[in-house]
């Protein structure tokens, strides 16, 4: 029998605050006032009264949940237009009587979108277009062809987007229960019978280089363990990438705008994401330890690793083995997503347009293009040595939604912002 999405007792108590918050259930969904669910924007606070916090509830946007995890209810709410949704789930249904065993929504949602989506290379093709013909609602298109992520939505395939948005959507929906819980009654830290104030990340010392990772919040949890160890697992890279032909690298940059781009996109296409910026402060020591390649465009190797890393291809012997004597790459973020280097003959037609690039301006008003930059750990030895070096007070997970607020105790860290 399908899970329900809300406890009666949640629903009463929602009631309880105000019966406007929710709606009576009707065709397998209700309506929730968003600011049920939402982590408050960076402009607002916990720290007032409860009667602030009340107003904050009183949210006019509402959002349409699914009263039971497996039904087409719940699969709209994952991403998928009312038709294709119950499309999915009849389908759903009938491989399930077929198997004589139950199936998973989300795997079951992830291998339609795959199947679907996969034909999106690059610029040229109407991602759109796509989109619309897999059922992908218009909200999430709308994300996708906006004019401010034009460039950061290149850096990876259609289907990884979809992939990160389908499993944010569905962590959403697993936790609702909890999180509406959380926001109904908060637990505030007390300091003194006073409310703890949020805390920044301290300042990173002389001789650190500080770097950026922007995740959602499940892939955070686990990061930073209560007795000070560090385990980097769950943000290593799922497919190949610039420098890594092969899953499993660990890719940070030392330029904010680049993480908070990435992450934008996810919020616009979920409204329900709650993000994480991992913030590490490296020693310049270890970057020398571990034999760190720095590269740039003009670098012939670079355009090779990035021509043979996109297309999962094995690479020439000898970049092979000059490869193999380092622990890190440094260098320039690809603009475009693997599928397209698929359509080039030769490593020499990747160009500075294939960087990922923002306008920005100088004091005199000029404006110019900074490049995005990344650096990755490229070997399992060479994570473990980081995580060490990381152990000593190094790694921090902040809130971007608060300001970058640090998370003071990341082991407690809830999918709710509750400051």
């Amino acid at each position: 029998m399908s899970e329900p999405i809300l406890l009666a007792d949640t629903i009463q108590r929602i009631k309880n605050r105000n019966s406007s918050l929710i709606s009576p259930e009707q065709n397998g969904s209700r309506k929730l006032s968003l600011g049920l669910l939402s982590p408050p924007s960076s402009s607002s606070s916990r720290s007032s009264s409860s009667a602030s916090a009340s107003v904050a509830f009183e949210s006019t946007r509402y959002i349409t949940v699914p009263t039971d995890l497996e039904s087409p209810a719940a699969f709209e709410f994952l991403g998928f237009t009312t038709e294709r949704a119950l499309h999915l789930y009849e389908r759903m249904r009938e491989k399930e009587f077929e198997a004589k065993a139950s199936i998973d929504i989300i795997s079951f949602a992830r291998q339609w979108m795959r199947h679907s989506c996969d034909s999106a290379l690059d610029s040229t093709d109407d991602w759109s277009l796509i989109m619309t013909n897999a059922g992908i609602n218009s909200h999430i298109r709308d994300a996708f062809i906006a004019p401010e992520h034009q460039k950061i939505r290149l850096i990876q395939p259609l289907t990884h987007w979809l992939t990160e948005i389908l499993e944010t959507n569905y962590n959403a929906l697993v936790n609702m229960n909890e999180r509406i819980l959380e926001q109904l009654d908060p637990t505030p830290k007390l300091r003194g019978g006073m409310l703890e104030p949020a805390q920044e990340v301290p300042e990173a010392p002389g001789g650190t280089l500080r770097l950026f990772k922007s995740v959602e919040f499940n892939r955070s949890v686990g990061c930073i363990i209560q007795d000070g160890s560090v385990d980097l697992g769950r943000l290593r890279s799922q497919s190949q990438t610039d420098f890594c032909r092969l899953a499993g690298g660990l890719y940070f940059t030392h330029q904010r705008w680049v993480a908070i781009h990435y992450s934008r996109l996810i919020e616009d296409a979920c409204p329900l994401a709650d993000r994480r910026t991992i913030e590490i402060h490296v020693p310049l020591e270890h970057f020398r330890a571990v034999n760190t390649w720095e590269l740039n465009f003009e670098n012939p190797e670079y355009k090779q690793l990035v021509f043979y890393s996109r297309r999962n291809e094995r690479y020439p012997r000898e970049l092979s083995k000059r490869r193999a004597g380092y622990g890190v790459i440094s260098g320039p973020v690809a603009h475009n997503h693997n599928l397209h280097y698929g359509k080039m003959k030769d490593w020499n037609e990747i160009t500075e347009k294939h960087l990922l690039q923002e306008a920005d301006g100088n004091q005199e008003g000029e404006s110019y293009l900074k490049v995005a930059m990344q650096h990755v750990w490229i070997r399992e030895e060479v994570i473990e040595q980081l995580e060490e070096v990381l152990k000593d007070n190094k790694i921090f997970v902040t809130k971007p939604s608060r300001g970058f607020k640090l998370v003071p105790q990341p082991w407690n860290d809830a999918s709710v912002k509750d400051e």
